[in-house]
């Protein structure tokens, strides 16, 4: 295996919460942590797995990565290696 000093994809203290509609009876909204510090390292070559319970964040990871929703906290950095 090739060490890289790059990294291909760094998720540093990620979290993401989402708050629901508020309203008269609830002026706060509800608030749900969908991931919670997360924080992890892939270099070009390497596999990562996404293991968890229904509801438990591996979608909105995803999505993350994807760059189609930003964290609530936290800084991620995904470099594109795209070969045509």
């Amino acid at each position: 295996m090739q060490v890289h000093a790059n990294p291909s994809i760094a998720v540093q203290n990620v979290s993401k919460t989402y708050v629901s509609d508020r309203t008269i009876f609830n002026p706060k909204g509800n608030h749900l942590t969908a991931i919670r510090n997360a924080t992890f390292v892939a270099h070009p070559g390497d596999s990562i797995g996404l293991v968890g319970r229904n509801g438990s964040g591996k979608s909105t990871l995803l999505r993350i990565l994807a760059g189609i929703e930003l964290p609530s906290e936290g800084s991620v950095l995904v470099l594109s290696l795209i070969h045509i």
